[in-house]
C-alpha cells in the first residue's frame, strides 16, 4: 500500500514531511463531535474525567454490549441521554481502552476461559 504521507508540497511550494503521522482527516468529524458531546453531557452526571481513572474491564464492556444490543434490536437512541447507542458503545470502548492502558492488574476482571 502506498504511503500518502511521505512528502507533500503545497501549491505555494511549502514542503511538509508527514511520514508515519496519523491522518486525522480520515476521521469523521461528525462522529467525533457526537462523542465529545456525549462525554461532555456525561461529565455533568459523573464528573469531568471520572472515566479516565479507569474501570474494571467488565464495566465498560457490559455497557458497550448493552448499547450494541439495543441498537441491533432497533432502538437508535438511548432513552436516558438521547444520544446514539453506537456513540455510547464507542465511548465505552474508549473507557475500556483507557483502563487497559493504565496497566492496573486490579482492573482486569476478564474471566479466564481456559
Amino acid at each position: 500500500m502506498k504511503d500518502n504521507n511521505l512528502k507533500h508540497t503545497s501549491p505555494t511550494g511549502s514542503l511538509r514531511l508527514n511520514q508515519g503521522k496519523p491522518e486525522t482527516s480520515q476521521l469523521d468529524p461528525r462522529f467525533l463531535l457526537q462523542l465529545s458531546q456525549l462525554m461532555t453531557d456525561s461529565s455533568y452526571k459523573y464528573g469531568k474525567f471520572n472515566w479516565a481513572k479507569g474501570q474494571e474491564y467488565h464495566t465498560p464492556y457490559d455497557s458497550c454490549m448493552r448499547h450494541l444490543l439495543k441498537f441491533m434490536s432497533g432502538e437508535d437512541l438511548d432513552q436516558e441521554s438521547g444520544h446514539s447507542h453506537i456513540v455510547h458503545a464507542m465511548a465505552n470502548l474508549m473507557i475500556l481502552w483507557t483502563s487497559v492502558q493504565l496497566n492496573n492488574k486490579e482492573l482486569d476482571t476478564r474471566y479466564n476461559w481456559k
